[in-house]
C-alpha cells in the first residue's frame, strides 16, 4: 500500500512519541558524553569550607542533568540557569535550558536559549544539534537541515541526524518529482 507524504497512518502517533523519546534519550547521552563527570575529575579534600566557582556550576550542571534524566524539567532549569549564572561564558548552562525548555514544550524559548550557546561557542555540536531537532519539531525543515547538515560533517554517524536528514531528503526528492514537468 502506497502512503502519500503528509498523510498519517494509523501508527503514526506512536511514531511520533518513539521518536521524541529517541531524541530526548540521545540528547541527554550527547550532554553526558561532551561534560566532564563531577566524579570523574581529581579528588577533593574534605577539609575544604568552599567550593569554587567552577565547582559550583560543575555541580548545578550534574544535578541539572539528573533531573532532566528524571523527568524533572522545571527544576533541571533552575539548575541550569544557576550554571549560566555561575560562569556566563560556558554554553552548557543555555543549552541545558535549551533541552529543557524544549521538553517542556516551550519551543520558542528553547530556541533562543540554544542560539544563545551557539554565540558563545559556535563550534558547540550539541547545541546545534538540539537547535537542529526543535527546529524538526517546529516543521521548520531548511533551518533544521542547515543546522544538521553542519553536525554531519563532524559526526557522520549521530543517531537523531541519521534519522532526521534521510527523511528531508525523501521529502526533497518527492517534492522534486511532483514539480518536472510530463511531456507528451
Amino acid at each position: 500500500m502506497r502512503r502519500r507524504f503528509g498523510r498519517k497512518r494509523a501508527g503514526a502517533p506512536r511514531q511520533m512519541i518513539i521518536r521524541r523519546r529517541l531524541i530526548a534519550f540521545y540528547s541527554v547521552c550527547a550532554y553526558l558524553l561532551v561534560t566532564p563527570s563531577a566524579s570523574g575529575g581529581s579528588s577533593q579534600v574534605s577539609s575544604q569550607p568552599a567550593k569554587s566557582v567552577e565547582q559550583q556550576a560543575d555541580s548545578a550542571y550534574q544535578t541539572g542533568m539528573q533531573l532532566l534524566r528524571e523527568k524533572e524539567y522545571a527544576k533541571a532549569l533552575d539548575q541550569f540557569e544557576l550554571v549560566q549564572k555561575y560562569v556566563p561564558k560556558l554554553p552548557q548552562g543555555y543549552s541545558g535550558q535549551g533541552i529543557a525548555l524544549a521538553l517542556m514544550g516551550k519551543p520558542d524559548e528553547a530556541i533562543q536559549a540554544l542560539k544563545k550557546a551557539l554565540a558563545i561557542d559556535p563550534t558547540f555540536w550539541v547545541a546545534r544539534r538540539e537547535l537542529g531537532i526543535v527546529y524538526w519539531q517546529q516543521n521548520l525543515k531548511e533551518e533544521s537541515a542547515r543546522e544538521l547538515e553542519k553536525i554531519v560533517q563532524l559526526f557522520p554517524t549521530d543517531a537523531p541526524v541519521d534519522f532526521i536528514l534521510p527523511e528531508r531528503r525523501i521529502y526533497l526528492q518527492r517534492l522534486l518529482r511532483r514539480c518536472r514537468p510530463t511531456y507528451a
